[in-house]
């Protein structure tokens, strides 16, 4: 309806706000990660410039769909437009290496990265959680008065043992 130019336009806004949110949601899982993992080295780096940077860098790599938003007819059909003035679709739609490849890039790459980085945040807190079990045990007793049903992991396990066991529960240990 408004042409080619506000249509591409329209693409570029869309397919770099998209990736923009997808690797802006990465760099926050990164950020988590290591605000758990070393929270006292990694605070002092976590700084405005840093934070303008990671952002930037975002922002600049999500400003590389501009290049075949803008010129894939030009790179690619020798300067000649395929899609109809009317339809707003990209002009490398056809195109499934790069759907491919751009697929992996903006989807599946973040996504696997950020599947790891929870797990190690979510692996990061239960040690944490363990070890607060077995500080609380060790100044009861050997009873563990907290919550939760875990206990005994790890290096803990021995020292728990020793003490008595789980949740205030004592073992006969010979």
């Amino acid at each position: 309806v408004f042409g080619r130019p506000l249509c591409q336009l329209w693409l570029a806004v869309d397919y770099t706000a998209s990736t923009a949110s997808i690797l802006n949601l990465l760099i926050l899982s990164l950020d988590r990660y290591w605000s758990v993992s070393n929270p006292l080295l990694y605070l002092p780096k976590r700084t405005k410039n840093r934070a303008r940077f990671m952002i930037f860098l975002v922002w600049v790599t999500s400003g590389l769909w501009l290049i075949p938003i803008f010129s894939w007819h030009r790179l690619v059909n020798g300067g000649v437009y395929t899609i109809p003035e009317m339809e707003c679709d990209p002009e490398y739609k056809e195109s499934f290496p790069l759907k491919v490849v751009t697929g992996i890039f903006n989807f599946f790459i973040p996504l696997f990265v950020m599947y790891f980085l929870y797990g190690r945040i979510f692996l990061e807190i239960r040690k944490r959680s363990d070890l607060e079990k077995f500080q609380s045990m060790r100044r009861n007793g050997g009873r563990h008065t907290g919550g939760g049903s875990r206990c005994c992991r790890d290096e803990l396990e021995s020292t728990t043992i020793a003490n008595g066991g789980c949740s205030g529960s004592p073992r006969n240990v010979s």
